[in-house]
This record gives C-alpha cells, sequence and structure tokens, in this order.
C-alpha cells in the first residue's frame, strides 16, 4: 500500500531552547478531506467517487478488493482513522474519520459496489462447447435473447446449462430450441427478471424430449410472455414470479402440476391448454388453482385438460375474459369468489363426449352442481354462455350485473328457479349484441331483468312445464319463441312494446296469449300447426308483415287497426300478404282495421272476414280455401283503397259488385285481377263490363 501526503515543515527545536509560538502552521491545517482513492487488482485499477462524504468504488462482481494495492489520498497535515496502511479488508463498508491539523473531524463513509458483467446483443448457444465458454465469462446480464440449443436436425444435444448460474437477468426472450435435451431449465435459477421464456410455437412445436420440468425459482417478472408448446413438459413451477406483463400460453399434453404461488397479475393472455397430437383433450393434472392471481389483462382460458376435476382462481377480480369452452365432463368445481369486472365474454362449456355404450344420449358434465362466486360480478363486457352442466342446480346470484352484453343457458336441466339479471343494462360490444337466449332443457320459472329491455333480443326455445316463465320486461326488441312440444301455454305476460321482431312458432294444441302487447314495430309471425288459438287483446300496430300460420280455430285480435304501414316495413317472408291469416274454418273479424299497407291481406279457409272499418288495402286482397265464404259473409264496407284481387277455392263466392268500384277508378289491373275455382270465374273484362255476377 502506498499512502500519498506533503511533507511536513518540522523544526528542531533544542528541548526547552524555543517557545510554542514560534510554531509553523501548515497551510491546510482547516481541511479534512479525502482526495483520491484507486485500487488496482491483477494489474486493472478502479477509481473511487467521492461524493458528499461518501467513497464508492464499483468493481465487477467477480472482483475481490481484499488485499487490493490501494493509492489512498487525503490532507497532508490531517490524521486518518482507521490508518488505511492496516486495512486489508477492503470488499466490506466501514467508516473513516479525518481530523484536520486545527482538530476538525470528518467521517466518511466507505462502500463497494459490485457491478454486472453485462453482454450487448443476442447470445447464442448451439453446443455444450459454446454453453462453456459463455459461463466462463461469468455474465449476468444479456442486454438481448438468449438462445440455447438448435433447430437444425443435426444438432448437437445440449444436456446441462448449469454452468450459466451466473445470469441474473435476460433483457430479451430466453428461447430454448429443439436441440437441448436437459430435464430442466437448471442454470437459469439464478435470473430474477426477463423479457420472456420461449420453449416451441404455435406453428411448431418443441422436440425437447427429454425437458419435463419448467422452472426458474429466482425470476420475480417478466416484461414480455411465456410460451411453451412442448408435448413432454409435466411439472410447471415458478416460485417467486409475481408480474408477467406479457401473455401466458401453455399447451402441455403430459401436464400433471402448474404452479404459480405468488403470481398476481398477467398483462395479456393466460392461456393454460392441453391438446395432444391427435388434437384431442389429454393431461392428467386434476387441480388447477393460481391463488394470488388477481388481474388478467387479457382472456383467461382452461381447456383440454382431460382429467381436470376442480379449478380455483381465489383472488380474481378483473379479467379480459374467461374462456372454459372445453371443460371436462367430469369436473365437479369452478371457483371465482372475488371476480367483479369481465372485459370481454364468459365462456363455461362442458364436454359433449360420445355416448356409453348402449345409450344413445351424449355425456355431459352430470357432477358440477353450483359455481363458486360469481356473485359480485358487476360488469361483463360481452356474452355469459353456461353450456353442458346437467346437475348445475341453480344459477348464480346476477343482480350485482350492471353492464352485459348477452346470456346464453343451453342444457341446463337441473337448474330451476329464476335468472336474476334485475339491474343488468345490456350494451354492444364487438360483435356481441344484447340478447337473453334460453334454449335446450333450461327449466327455469323467472326471468327478472328491467323492465325497458328494448336494445334486447329475447330467444327461448325451453320451457318449464310446458309453460313460459315469468318475465318482468315490458319492453323488448326481437321477441323469439320456439319450444318444441305439444300443448303449450304461451301466455306471455307483461310483454307491451316489440321494437324489432315477434317470431313465435309452436307444435299443435298450443295457444299464443299476449295479453298487454301494444305494438310491433317489426313483423309478427306466429306458426302453429293446427288446434291452436291467438289472443292479443290489446294490439293495435304491426308496422311491418303480421304472418298467422298454422289453421287457427280462433284469431282475437280486437283492437288492431294498422299492419305494414312503417316507413320501411320488414317482412318474414315476401310473397305471403302483409296481413296473412289462416283460420280452421272460422270466421276472422278484426273490428279496428283500417289500413293494411305493402303486399296486401291474406286469408286461408276462413268461413267469413268482417273488417267494417277498414279503409284501405294498398296492396292485393288474397282469399284462399275459403269454400264457405260467400259474398255475405265478407263485410269490408268502408274499403276505400284496393290494388288486386287474388280468389282461390271460394266456392260460395259468386258476386263481385262490391269490387266493381276499384276497377273502375284503375286501381285494379289486369295483371292484379285473378278469380279462379270459385262459384263464379269473372275475368278481367268481365269486371270492366259490369258482369259481376254470373250471367244466365
Amino acid at each position: 500500500m502506498k499512502i500519498y501526503f506533503l511533507p511536513m515543515l518540522l523544526s528542531l527545536f533544542f528541548l526547552g531552547a524555543c517557545d510554542k509560538n514560534d510554531e509553523i502552521i501548515p497551510e491546510d491545517a482547516d481541511e479534512n478531506f479525502i482526495t483520491s482513492v484507486v485500487m488496482t487488482v491483477d494489474g486493472k485499477s478502479y477509481t473511487a467517487d467521492i461524493t458528499d462524504n461518501t467513497v464508492t468504488i464499483t468493481v465487477p462482481y467477480t472482483v475481490s478488493l481484499n488485499n487490493a494495492e490501494v493509492e489512498f489520498k487525503y490532507t497532508t497535515s490531517a490524521t486518518i482513522i482507521p490508518d488505511p496502511e492496516t486495512v486489508t479488508d477492503w470488499d466490506n463498508e466501514r467508516t473513516f474519520r479525518v481530523t484536520s491539523y486545527n482538530g476538525d473531524a470528518r467521517e466518511y463513509t466507505y462502500k463497494v459496489v459490485k457491478s454486472e458483467i453485462e453482454s450487448d446483443g443476442d447470445v447464442e448457444l448451439k453446443t455444450t462447447e459454446e454453453v462453456a465458454s459463455f459461463a466462463a465469462t461469468k455474465t449476468t446480464v444479456v442486454k438481448g435473447n438468449l438462445i440455447i440449443g438448435s433447430d437444425a436436425e443435426e444438432a448437437e444435444k445440449i444436456t446441462d446449462i448449469s454452468a450459466l448460474a451466473s445470469l441474473k437477468e435476460v433483457t430479451g426472450n430466453i428461447v430454448i430450441r429443439n436441440s437441448y435435451n436437459g430435464a430442466d431449465l437448471t442454470g437459469l435459477d439464478n435470473i430474477v427478471s426477463a423479457g420472456g421464456l420461449q420453449v416451441g410455437s404455435t406453428d411448431v412445436a418443441s422436440k425437447a424430449t427429454e425437458l419435463h420440468m419448467i422452472s426458474m425459482k429466482a425470476l420475480e417478472t417478466l416484461s414480455g410472455d411465456i410460451s411453451v408448446y412442448n408435448d413432454q413438459v409435466t411439472y410447471v413451477l415458478f416460485e417467486k414470479l409475481a408480474t408477467i406483463e406479457g401473455s401466458v400460453m401453455f399447451n402441455a399434453s403430459s401436464l400433471q402440476s402448474f404452479e404459480f404461488p405468488v403470481l398476481t397479475t398477467v398483462g395479456q393472455d393466460l392461456n393454460l391448454q392441453g391438446l395432444n397430437e391427435e388434437n384431442t383433450a389429454a393431461g392428467s393434472i386434476a387441480s388447477l388453482e393460481i391463488p394470488e392471481l388477481t388481474s388478467v389483462g387479457g382472456v383467461l382460458s382452461v381447456n383440454n385438460l382431460a382429467k381436470l376435476t376442480s379449478m380455483s382462481f381465489l383472488k380474481l377480480k378483473e379479467t379480459g375474459g374467461l374462456d372454459f369452452h372445453t371443460v371436462p365432463v367430469m369436473l365437479e368445481t369452478i371457483n371465482l369468489p372475488e371476480i367483479e369486472t369481465v372485459n370481454g365474454s364468459i365462456i363455461m362449456e362442458a364436454n359433449m363426449e360420445a355416448p356409453p355404450t348402449g345409450s344413445f344420449v351424449p355425456q355431459r358434465n352430470d357432477v358440477l352442481q353450483a359455481f363458486g362466486g360469481m356473485d359480485k360480478l358487476t360488469t361483463i363486457k360481452g356474452q355469459i354462455k353456461i353450456k353442458n352442466f346437467t346437475a348445475l342446480k341453480q344459477l348464480p346470484d346476477w343482480s350485482k350485473i350492471t353492464t352485459l352484453g348477452s346470456i346464453t343457458l343451453d342444457y341446463l336441466e337441473d337448474v330451476s328457479g329464476t335468472l336474476l339479471l334485475p339491474n343488468a343494462r345490456f350494451e354492444t360490444f364487438g360483435e356481441t349484441a344484447p340478447q337473453i337466449e334460453i334454449i335446450n332443457k333450461v327449466q327455469l320459472s323467472k326471468i327478472e331483468t328491467a323492465e325497458d329491455l328494448s336494445n334486447v333480443n329475447f330467444v327461448i326455445t325451453s320451457l318449464t312445464n310446458n309453460k313460459f316463465p315469468e318475465i318482468t320486461f315490458k319492453n323488448i326488441k326481437d321477441f323469439t319463441c320456439k319450444p318444441t312440444t305439444n300443448n303449450i301455454d304461451y301466455t306471455i305476460s307483461t310483454i307491451q312494446h316489440v321494437y324489432g321482431n315477434l317470431n313465435v312458432t309452436g307444435q299443435m294444441r298450443s295457444n299464443a296469449k299476449f295479453p298487454d302487447l301494444e305494438i310491433i314495430d317489426g313483423y309478427g309471425y306466429i306458426q302453429i300447426p293446427m288446434f291452436a288459438s291467438i289472443t292479443m287483446p290489446v294490439l293495435k300496430e304491426v308496422g311491418g308483415q303480421f304472418y298467422l300460420s298454422g289453421n287457427f280455430t280462433s284469431c282475437n285480435l280486437p283492437l288492431l287497426s294498422k299492419v305494414c304501414c312503417s316507413a320501411s316495413p320488414v317482412y318474414y317472408k315476401e310473397g305471403e300478404g302483409s296481413l296473412a291469416i289462416s283460420l280452421q274454418s272460422k270466421s276472422l273479424d278484426i273490428p279496428e282495421l283500417l289500413h293494411v299497407g305493402g303486399e296486401g291481406l291474406f286469408v286461408n279457409k276462413a268461413t267469413g272476414i268482417t273488417c267494417d272499418k277498414l279503409q284501405t288495402i294498398d296492396g292485393t286482397l288474397q282469399i284462399k280455401s275459403a269454400t264457405f265464404l260467400s259474398q255475405e259473409t265478407l263485410s269490408m264496407e268502408k274499403l276505400e283503397t284496393l290494388h288486386g284481387v287474388v280468389f282461390d277455392g271460394l266456392t260460395k263466392f259468386t258476386d263481385y259488385t262490391f269490387f266493381g268500384k276499384f276497377i273502375e277508378n284503375g286501381m285494379i289491373t289486369g295483371e292484379s285481377w285473378s278469380v279462379t275455382k270459385c262459384g263464379y270465374n269473372p275475368t278481367f273484362q268481365n269486371m270492366k263490363d259490369k258482369q259481376y255476377t254470373q250471367q244466365d
């Protein structure tokens, strides 16, 4: 060690020969500074930074300063404790006290900072020799991608990367290629942060045939993605990984364990798959739990894990979506007790496997009886779809939901009671239009919603005990009801206004009753084959086509006044009239009907037609197969506008005097007059010649 200071001028005094006042005071007597520290190890020198009474020396973490050659400079006239010449342990922090000639003291803190060894750019290690050579550099930080192995067919196998234990950070991706033949990733266990981890890809799965364990014990953060496509990976463990800014994708058909015990946040998608080479569900993992996960920015997907019996995300509050569209038939638990916000869709659909031998019924999930939680949900910016859970007893309490795109319930044959959506405001999200869909063996007794669903489509094909469930909405957009059994009671109360289309189809001996329905803005279509009746006691207007098909025994429309008179009327089926009614040998009486626009009025099989206030038929009056209808039972006395007549099979109709005025004023032309198979079949010329009845 070398200690440098300016020579002090000492006066030699003869003992007792001089006075103390004659002592010479040095110029730096008031100073107490450390001015420079330089250490040299193995021929390389490192100069300290001296700032704010702190002496900091920075050396690579591989360098030891113990017994280094030290050049230590401080004020010449000052004293220092401890004496640097006596210090050999320079790797540890200590305090130096510098005292000036005049007695003023200053303390300095000495610190050592061990810096990382960095490698700029990508590092590609294709052989065992390249792994060893890079490991010898003791590099701790790779500023780029770290690529281990090669995808070349004849590439050398790498079985051990434990020598890479010096690595602490990789700013790019860690890429494991096919020639890596190790069983795990030992050697990367000290990496604390990385850009991403990639093993295989969506296009080409990894062929690292011995890689059974994916684990990085020290990893805490990822700024990019984890992407693993490998059929051999069995165990996944990231003990300290708390944040993944990108996405997580595992497609591992041999998976048995998947553990992220402290993971709280995934910035994008989290996707766990078990598809094998035959593209079928595989894997033997039975239980999946990510206990600290609170947020997934993208979609949380768990699919095609054939043996999965339990899924739990106990702290998850927000996600971009939940996609469980291939829930195995033996899954017993889906637990989401804290979920509040889903910025996408919730899809929970159980597998439908081939039926057992001797059975014709496909096997669905028949063990899951209830969902854990989901009663804190407030926002779903997409669809809720629950399908193929045949043992599910009840739906979650969704009364807190305020925002929803649509909901579909399908094959939930043990579900009963009420669908609770009283506060849900339905909105359009992307391609998800507002809709409530109840189909295939869903036994609901009540659907509780807001009164105004004028932007929502409603579809139901499954009724409980052949009765329509109680509903609370008064306004709806499209209303579609299509059960597949006979003897249905379609008593559909509360609905007052259909802002879109009404579509009701059923089987024989069913009755369609809409006691409160006043307006249909679009078309109305009701089709029941036979032995059915229609009752709409307060219906006043149908903006588009009103098509009643099926030989009804009665048709009660006492207040209907306008049909197909909107600015742009819509049709269920063009060419069938604007008001089309088929009665089973019954009389049709619509006492308040004033105006039929569009194609006109079509009636089939009626024995009589009474529309005493009808003034306008913009199109054609078409009557067919009405073998008992005569001029006496056709009453339209106030009709002033008519543009066509098509009668076919009216065997008792012989007098066409009433229609003569429409021939004379030119409303009806030759092209729009057709009478066949009637009691009298006048041609258009006959009508022009006023031959309204059969001539002798």
